[in-house]
């Protein structure tokens, strides 16, 4: 029966009359569905090639009920179904991409990858679907395509997805809606999207009277550059050769700041000193001489000079003096710590070397 229809096959494509071969491919269908429960593999396999043969130039009515009648079937031909589900016409993909058991992952991605929307919104429909196709889904769908991924149970989802989900909610009341009814959300996913994202607040304007007046820095920079070069020889401290040493391994980069914080909570002080030293350029005795200084302002303007932040600053004054900054200092420490650029307080290692290095030779006595 089959070798006589595949007789009459042959000969209406010769004729290249389009109607009788949609005749032909419904009736080709006809018989592969009466039979598909009783056929094998390679049985399948021949229907595969005819129907295939017939369907590539079918006119698209005859294409549509092609999908839709192949769409159900466990063991449909696999190569017209995924000729089918490739197709650019959504309506005849539809049936297949939203039904058929005989497209694998690997046939829904490529699809999902360069298809449109509604090609896409029929894979969303699929009674199961995977984190990587609803990845690619999330990714390329419009809202459409969210709202039905996220409405469909079936469907999977990875934390990236939930998360692209999540946003596109915020500007989608019916994708926010459905989010929230699907199940299997937890809590703090759900407060997630439940609770949009409050707007940033304004950017604080500087007021004038908080403005840094350089000329009232310059003055006090000068003192703490004379309080900083007092003579080495009265501290015992030497962290010269923590700082020959980090010279030589850092190759001229700065030394991490996590790092100095960790040598100050070790209480590895010339470590940490050698570190604050190499990245302010400082030399090592004037840093000494700033930690063991009696006010904070030294240390505080030698810690901005190495570009380490305020916290840093906190934990080398509490590691020197065994207790944090008092309220009132803690305040105007702070201040002063925001006010000073820090290319205003590496200026004041610029003055200390100056001061260091003495009159230049043959300056007048």
């Amino acid at each position: 029966m089959l070798d006589s229809f595949i007789k009459e096959i042959e000969e209406a494509i010769a004729s290249g009359e389009t109607g009788q071969r949609s005749r032909n491919l419904r009736q080709l269908t006809d018989l592969f569905l009466d039979q598909a429960a009783a056929l094998n593999d390679h049985h399948v396999s021949v229907f595969d090639e005819v129907i295939l043969l017939l369907a590539q130039d079918a006119e698209q009515d005859a294409r549509v009920e092609l999908s839709m009648r192949l769409a159900d079937v466990g063991n449909a031909p696999s190569k017209v179904v995924k000729t089918l589900a490739r197709d650019a016409h959504a309506a005849v993909a539809e049936p297949v991409l939203q039904r058929s058991p005989r497209l694998s992952d690997d046939d829904l991605a490529a699809v999902a990858g360069e298809r449109a929307q509604e090609h896409l919104l029929a894979i969303s429909r699929r009674a199961t679907l995977s984190e990587r196709i609803t990845d690619v889904l999330v990714e390329r769908g419009d809202s459409q395509v969210a709202c039905a991924i996220t409405e469909n149970v079936g469907a999977k989802l990875s934390e990236a997805s939930l998360s692209k989900l999540v946003k596109k909610a915020h500007q989608d009341g019916a994708l926010r809606s459905l989010l929230q009814k699907r199940p299997g959300l937890t809590a703090e996913q759900l407060r997630a999207y439940i609770q949009p994202a409050a707007p940033k607040p304004p950017a604080p304007q500087a007021k004038p009277e908080a403005a840094v007046d350089m000329r009232r820095l310059q003055p006090m920079l000068a003192k703490l550059a004379k309080t900083m070069v007092g003579p080495a020889e009265l501290s015992d401290r030497d962290i010269s050769p923590g700082l020959e040493r980090l010279g030589k391994t850092a190759k001229g980069k700065a030394i991490e700041e996590v790092r100095v914080a960790n040598w100050i909570k070790a209480n590895k002080m010339d470590d940490a000193l050698a570190a604050i030293a190499h990245n302010a350029g400082l030399p090592g005795a004037a840093v000494v001489t700033a930690y063991e200084a009696g006010g904070y302002e030294p240390l505080l303007v030698i810690v901005r000079a190495a570009r380490l932040s305020w916290n840093t600053f906190k934990l080398l004054f509490t590691a020197r003096d065994g207790q944090a900054l008092p309220g009132d200092v803690l305040k105007s420490s702070f201040e002063i710590f925001q006010q000073v650029p820090i290319v205003h307080a590496q200026k004041l290692g610029r003055l200390i070397l100056e001061q260091k290095a003495g009159p230049p030779a043959g300056a007048a006595a």
